[in-house]
């Protein structure tokens, strides 16, 4: 259940090969959806981010719930 303000993020393994290939990566998908205010604008930095480099997929599912 998301409760009001939650998010709910899910990468493929892509994103985390955008960063260390790692789990640790995960945070700094965190640290990116803090800076945001909606869940398309999570996914617009995500993909910024990851430019020409990806070398995988780059898939970003985002769910907040305002209400």
């Amino acid at each position: 259940m998301l409760n009001p303000g939650d998010t709910l993020i899910s990468v493929s393994d892509g994103v985390l090969d955008l960063f260390d290939g790692t789990l640790r990566s995960l945070e700094s998908v965190a640290e990116i959806a803090r800076g945001c205010a909606s869940a398309q604008e999570i996914v617009e930095a995500i993909i910024d981010h990851a430019g020409q480099n990806a070398d995988d997929d780059v898939t970003v599912l985002v769910l907040r719930r305002n209400l």
